[in-house]
């Protein structure tokens, strides 16, 4: 069990502003820039202070985990309880007059992680979390995603997650055919992806596949989901997006399986994992790039966003929409 850098007992306002400043003060040796300082002071500063004002007062834990890259704040108070933790959290409703006001919900979205459990025998705990974006001198990003000229709506998505200060979730996503329909598809993919990141690659398949079942909208989706982590990639794939890995002298394409995301039946499926050395550059494509991408040696030495241009102009087909994301990988992250 880690231990706190900071152990508070919270039994006034003058403690509530001790909570904040702690947190401060390690969110800044961190190196959390000025607005992720703010967003952090403000949530722990809503949180210790309803724990003081309606629950009696209660104790503050802040921790710096994973060599600064992650900064978790646990505070808990001596109260009876959240009676309606939905009614709590929702936009604006503070349990108090002297609360800050921003309330539960602004105090999530201001943070990388919320987690609120309470019980009338044991109080209320709030756990936060603020994970430190990755430098870019140790990762980088590139990407091109436009629709077919034809159409107004673009029906590829692509996803970006940082999380954990060590992790990195990805996706691109391929809502078959062109126009809205393909574009409603993609985005409802995304935003469910948005949300659970964090689930095993196989089972945000399999409820990508099970949401869109239950809409009425048709033709399904081929996607690319993986998840990057210190000296590993977890992939899995569905449809005719591809992937590939670009190393030191090797190369290598990523397999999907075949079948479409909410169209028909899937086959039994399961996530493969890849060793992933630094120095490393993932490639995720929609159908609307050429495989033969998978033949070219690629310039490494290139910014990300220079080799996503690249793979663009060299290689999207004449019709479709397009989407190429470039991730690459120049020292541990």
């Amino acid at each position: 069990m880690e231990k706190p850098e900071y152990h508070i007992e919270i039994n006034g306002d003058a403690d509530v502003g001790l909570v904040r400043e702690a947190a401060t003060i390690i969110a800044r040796e961190s190196g959390f820039d000025a607005v992720e300082v703010g967003e952090i002071t403000l949530a722990v500063s809503e949180i210790a202070q309803n724990a003081w004002r309606h629950a009696g007062g209660g104790t503050a834990e802040v921790y710096s985990l994973k060599e600064g890259k992650v900064l978790r704040i646990i505070i808990r108070d001596k109260g009876k309880g959240i009676e309606n933790i939905d009614l709590a959290m929702r936009e604006g409703f503070s349990t108090i007059r002297t609360s800050l006001g921003i309330g539960l919900e602004a105090a999530q979205r201001l943070t990388d992680k919320f987690e609120i459990k309470s019980n009338q025998d044991t109080g209320t705990t709030v756990i936060l979390e603020k994970h430190l974006p990755m430098r870019t001198d140790r990762i980088e990003y590139g990407v091109v995603s436009v629709p077919d000229e034809d159409y107004n709506f673009n029906g590829d998505e692509y996803l970006i997650k940082e999380f954990d200060g060590d992790k990195i979730f990805l996706a691109v996503i391929d809502g078959i055919g062109q126009g809205y329909e393909a574009y409603a598809m993609s985005v409802l993919i995304k935003n469910f992806l948005s949300e659970n990141y964090e689930l095993p690659l196989d089972s945000l398949i399999l409820s990508c596949d099970s949401l869109l079942k239950n809409t009425e909208l048709s033709g399904g989706a081929a996607m690319s989901i993986a998840l990057v982590e210190p000296g590993q990639l977890t992939y899995l794939g569905i449809g005719d997006t591809h992937c590939y890995l670009f190393g030191e002298g090797e190369n290598e394409t990523l397999q999907n399986y075949e079948g479409r995301v909410g169209d028909y039946q899937l086959p039994s499926i399961s996530a493969k994992k890849y060793l992933l050395p630094d120095d490393m550059t993932i490639v995720m494509c929609t159908d609307g790039i050429h495989t033969k991408v998978a033949d070219i040696e690629f310039d490494r030495g290139t910014s990300a966003q220079n080799g996503a241009n690249y793979l663009f102009n060299e290689f999207h087909k004449t019709h479709g929409d397009v989407t190429v994301l470039v991730t690459k990988i120049k020292s541990p992250i």
